[in-house]
Protein backbone atom coordinates (compact mmCIF):
# COMPACT_ATOMS: atom_id res chain seq x y z
CA UNK A 1 0.00 0.00 0.00
CA UNK A 2 1.53 3.91 -1.00
CA UNK A 3 1.73 6.06 1.83
CA UNK A 4 -1.52 7.98 -0.53
CA UNK A 5 -3.26 4.67 -0.10
CA UNK A 6 -2.72 4.69 3.63
CA UNK A 7 -3.59 8.50 4.16
CA UNK A 8 -6.73 7.75 2.48
CA UNK A 9 -7.26 5.00 4.44
CA UNK A 10 -6.73 6.63 7.67
CA UNK A 11 -8.87 9.91 6.97
CA UNK A 12 -11.75 7.41 5.66
CA UNK A 13 -11.41 5.33 8.88
CA UNK A 14 -11.21 8.54 10.94
CA UNK A 15 -14.46 9.96 8.83
CA UNK A 16 -16.33 6.86 9.83
CA UNK A 17 -15.52 6.91 13.45
CA UNK A 18 -16.70 10.53 13.74
CA UNK A 19 -20.04 9.55 12.39
CA UNK A 20 -20.40 6.75 14.25
CA UNK A 21 -19.43 8.69 17.63
CA UNK A 22 -21.12 12.06 16.99
CA UNK A 23 -24.70 10.41 16.22
CA UNK A 24 -24.46 8.99 19.65
CA UNK A 25 -23.34 11.86 21.74
CA UNK A 26 -23.26 15.04 19.78
CA UNK A 27 -20.86 17.75 19.06
CA UNK A 28 -20.14 19.12 22.71
CA UNK A 29 -20.54 15.47 24.15
CA UNK A 30 -17.94 13.82 21.97
CA UNK A 31 -14.14 14.08 22.60
CA UNK A 32 -11.37 13.55 19.90
CA UNK A 33 -9.52 10.43 22.07
CA UNK A 34 -12.81 8.97 21.63
CA UNK A 35 -13.04 9.04 17.55
CA UNK A 36 -9.19 8.04 17.92
CA UNK A 37 -10.06 4.46 19.65
CA UNK A 38 -13.48 4.25 17.21
CA UNK A 39 -11.18 4.61 14.06
CA UNK A 40 -7.61 2.99 15.55
CA UNK A 41 -5.63 5.98 15.08
CA UNK A 42 -3.32 7.88 17.35
CA UNK A 43 -4.89 11.24 18.43
CA UNK A 44 -2.50 12.92 16.95
CA UNK A 45 -3.67 11.46 13.56
CA UNK A 46 -6.52 13.33 13.70
CA UNK A 47 -4.42 16.38 13.68
CA UNK A 48 -2.49 15.61 10.67
CA UNK A 49 -5.94 15.45 8.77
CA UNK A 50 -8.51 18.10 10.35
CA UNK A 51 -7.42 21.36 12.12
CA UNK A 52 -9.89 20.57 15.14
CA UNK A 53 -12.89 18.92 16.13
CA UNK A 54 -15.47 21.62 14.29
CA UNK A 55 -13.69 20.97 11.27
CA UNK A 56 -14.21 17.25 11.70
CA UNK A 57 -18.02 17.68 12.68
CA UNK A 58 -18.38 19.67 9.65
CA UNK A 59 -16.15 17.41 7.31
CA UNK A 60 -18.94 14.24 8.56
CA UNK A 61 -21.60 16.34 7.70
CA UNK A 62 -20.38 17.84 4.19
CA UNK A 63 -19.77 14.01 3.07
CA UNK A 64 -23.18 13.14 4.46
CA UNK A 65 -24.62 15.70 2.19
CA UNK A 66 -22.78 15.17 -0.78
CA UNK A 67 -23.13 10.99 -0.64
CA UNK A 68 -26.76 12.00 -0.22
CA UNK A 69 -26.75 14.42 -3.45
CA UNK A 70 -24.85 12.24 -5.92
CA UNK A 71 -27.17 9.04 -4.80
CA UNK A 72 -30.28 11.12 -5.37
CA UNK A 73 -29.27 12.44 -8.72
CA UNK A 74 -27.80 8.92 -9.89
CA UNK A 75 -31.66 7.71 -9.44
CA UNK A 76 -33.68 10.48 -10.28
CA UNK A 77 -31.74 11.41 -13.19
CA UNK A 78 -32.69 7.63 -15.31
CA UNK A 79 -36.06 8.71 -14.66
CA UNK A 80 -37.63 10.57 -17.60
CA UNK A 81 -40.96 11.95 -16.07
CA UNK A 82 -39.61 14.87 -13.52
CA UNK A 83 -42.81 13.70 -11.34
CA UNK A 84 -41.64 10.40 -11.08
CA UNK A 85 -38.20 11.48 -10.55
CA UNK A 86 -38.86 13.17 -7.73
CA UNK A 87 -40.41 10.01 -5.94
CA UNK A 88 -37.25 8.43 -7.50
CA UNK A 89 -35.77 11.11 -5.43
CA UNK A 90 -37.75 10.21 -2.01
CA UNK A 91 -37.13 6.70 -2.23
CA UNK A 92 -33.31 7.37 -2.23
CA UNK A 93 -33.22 9.39 0.34
CA UNK A 94 -34.97 7.36 2.73
CA UNK A 95 -32.82 4.69 1.55
CA UNK A 96 -29.80 6.48 2.39
CA UNK A 97 -30.71 7.11 6.17
CA UNK A 98 -32.16 3.33 6.27
CA UNK A 99 -29.14 1.99 5.22
CA UNK A 100 -27.19 4.10 7.90
CA UNK A 101 -30.00 6.07 10.79
CA UNK A 102 -26.34 7.53 12.11
CA UNK A 103 -26.36 9.73 8.88
CA UNK A 104 -29.81 10.98 9.58
CA UNK A 105 -28.63 11.52 13.20
CA UNK A 106 -25.71 14.19 11.93
CA UNK A 107 -28.28 15.31 9.09
CA UNK A 108 -31.00 16.45 11.91
CA UNK A 109 -28.01 17.98 14.27
CA UNK A 110 -26.75 19.99 12.45
CA UNK A 111 -29.04 22.62 11.41
CA UNK A 112 -29.98 22.63 15.27
CA UNK A 113 -27.02 22.49 16.65
CA UNK A 114 -25.55 26.09 17.66
CA UNK A 115 -22.18 25.14 19.20
CA UNK A 116 -21.03 23.79 15.82
CA UNK A 117 -19.48 27.31 14.18
CA UNK A 118 -21.12 30.61 13.05
CA UNK A 119 -24.59 30.33 11.18
CA UNK A 120 -22.46 31.08 7.67
CA UNK A 121 -20.45 28.36 7.99
CA UNK A 122 -23.98 26.12 8.11
CA UNK A 123 -24.75 27.84 4.64
CA UNK A 124 -23.26 26.03 1.79
CA UNK A 125 -24.85 22.89 3.25
CA UNK A 126 -27.48 24.57 3.23
CA UNK A 127 -27.51 25.59 -0.17
CA UNK A 128 -26.51 21.67 -0.85
CA UNK A 129 -29.42 20.79 0.99
CA UNK A 130 -31.67 22.66 -2.09
CA UNK A 131 -29.54 22.02 -4.94
CA UNK A 132 -30.27 18.21 -4.34
CA UNK A 133 -33.96 18.84 -5.74
CA UNK A 134 -34.11 21.91 -7.31
CA UNK A 135 -33.20 20.80 -10.82
CA UNK A 136 -36.09 18.28 -10.90
CA UNK A 137 -38.41 20.48 -9.22
CA UNK A 138 -37.31 23.93 -11.79
CA UNK A 139 -38.46 21.22 -14.42
CA UNK A 140 -41.82 20.41 -13.24
CA UNK A 141 -42.28 24.15 -12.72
CA UNK A 142 -41.70 24.71 -15.92
CA UNK A 143 -43.65 21.93 -17.49
CA UNK A 144 -46.69 23.01 -15.27
CA UNK A 145 -47.10 19.71 -13.07
CA UNK A 146 -47.16 22.22 -10.04
CA UNK A 147 -48.76 25.41 -8.63
CA UNK A 148 -49.31 28.04 -7.79
CA UNK A 149 -47.60 28.70 -10.87
CA UNK A 150 -46.75 32.20 -8.83
CA UNK A 151 -44.48 30.52 -6.70
CA UNK A 152 -40.61 30.24 -7.32
CA UNK A 153 -38.91 27.13 -7.71
CA UNK A 154 -37.18 27.42 -4.34
CA UNK A 155 -40.50 27.80 -2.81
CA UNK A 156 -41.59 24.32 -4.56
CA UNK A 157 -37.85 23.00 -2.44
CA UNK A 158 -38.94 24.27 0.85
CA UNK A 159 -41.86 22.86 0.57
CA UNK A 160 -40.73 19.61 -0.74
CA UNK A 161 -37.95 19.17 1.85
CA UNK A 162 -39.75 20.32 4.85
CA UNK A 163 -42.42 17.36 3.69
CA UNK A 164 -39.47 14.57 3.21
CA UNK A 165 -38.26 16.10 6.71
CA UNK A 166 -41.74 15.00 8.61
CA UNK A 167 -42.10 11.93 7.65
CA UNK A 168 -38.58 11.21 7.82
CA UNK A 169 -38.52 12.35 11.53
CA UNK A 170 -41.72 10.14 12.21
CA UNK A 171 -39.64 7.16 10.82
CA UNK A 172 -37.05 7.73 12.69
CA UNK A 173 -38.67 8.31 15.88
CA UNK A 174 -40.51 5.28 15.62
CA UNK A 175 -38.31 2.82 12.71
CA UNK A 176 -39.76 -0.33 14.54
CA UNK A 177 -43.25 0.60 13.98
CA UNK A 178 -43.70 3.23 11.12
CA UNK A 179 -43.35 1.90 7.58
CA UNK A 180 -41.78 5.03 5.54
CA UNK A 181 -41.70 3.01 2.43
CA UNK A 182 -45.06 2.50 2.24
CA UNK A 183 -45.98 6.27 2.62
CA UNK A 184 -43.92 7.34 -0.08
CA UNK A 185 -46.83 7.19 -2.91
CA UNK A 186 -48.65 9.62 -0.20
CA UNK A 187 -45.58 11.89 0.05
CA UNK A 188 -45.34 12.38 -4.00
CA UNK A 189 -49.45 12.93 -4.05
CA UNK A 190 -49.46 15.62 -1.43
CA UNK A 191 -46.48 17.41 -2.97
CA UNK A 192 -48.05 17.25 -6.57
CA UNK A 193 -51.49 17.39 -5.90
CA UNK A 194 -51.74 19.55 -2.46
CA UNK A 195 -54.05 18.11 0.39
CA UNK A 196 -57.05 21.22 -0.35
CA UNK A 197 -60.23 19.52 -2.35
CA UNK A 198 -60.99 21.98 -4.67
CA UNK A 199 -64.57 21.59 -6.03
Amino acid sequence: MSIVEKKEQHRRSILKAALFVFARHGFENTKLHQIAVKSKVGKGTIYNYFRDKVALYQAVVSETMEQLFHVIVARSDIVDNPLQSLTAAIIATFEFFEESPDRYVIYLRYFSDTATSSKKSKVPIVFLNLSIFEPKIRECKAKGFLKPPEAEAEDFVLSFLGIINSFLFRWFSSRKTYDFRAKIPIIAKIFSHGTYKHD
